[in-house]
């Protein structure tokens, strides 16, 4: 069963895409960057709206542990390994709802291990202009936007999936590591 609105959120993304080409025509779409992909509802979205849009060279590269949220989860409120989905079902649902996965890259482990220049590199990230953070927890949420801040070119529209959540013990989430993110950048 998908995680998130496919009615709502496929539109959504379209938008987002339309609003980037109506800022600069020109824009060379970069890369699309989802962290915290679980069972890959987002990631099929936006594949359906960047293909609908003609954008069918855009990459779609996704993070996730695939073993659910990490232990520190516990502290931010959250229950760890929640969200949890294998590698090998996120795949099978997103062949399901007709995502060549040809264009698709899942890096598999913990923020903390994966989200390096390293990475950045062996991908050959060079720039994205959409960012799907779908982490949950402040602390995932802020190696995402850090890991990102190199590859956000002129634009880039951030989507947040958890916005407004907090945890109980430090009353922090993605609202707040985006603020300071664009404190800091």
């Amino acid at each position: 069963k998908p995680m998130v609105p496919e009615e709502q959120f496929t539109p959504c993304c379209q938008h987002a895409i339309q609003l980037l080409r109506s800022k600069n025509s020109a824009l060379v779409f970069g890369d699309y960057l989802e962290f915290g992909v679980s069972r890959g509802t987002s990631l099929a979205c936006m594949y359906r709206a960047l293909e609908s849009e003609g954008l069918s060279n855009v990459r779609l590269l996704g993070f996730d542990s695939f073993q659910g949220l990490p232990p520190e989860a516990k502290a931010q409120g959250w229950s760890p390994g929640a969200f949890w989905s294998t590698r090998s079902t996120t795949e099978r649902y997103l062949r399901s709802r007709g995502v060549d996965l040809r264009r698709v890259t899942l890096t598999e482990g913990w923020f903390k291990d994966t989200l390096t220049t390293a990475t950045r590199q062996r991908l050959n990230i060079a720039t994205s202009s959409l960012i799907m953070i779908d982490c949950d927890i402040y602390s995932a949420a802020r190696e995402a936007l850090w890991f990102c801040e190199p590859i956000i070119g002129e634009m880039a529209v951030v989507f947040f999936d958890d916005w407004a959540s907090k945890s109980v013990e430090h009353n922090v989430g993605e609202k707040e590591a985006f603020e300071e993110f664009l404190s800091e950048f």
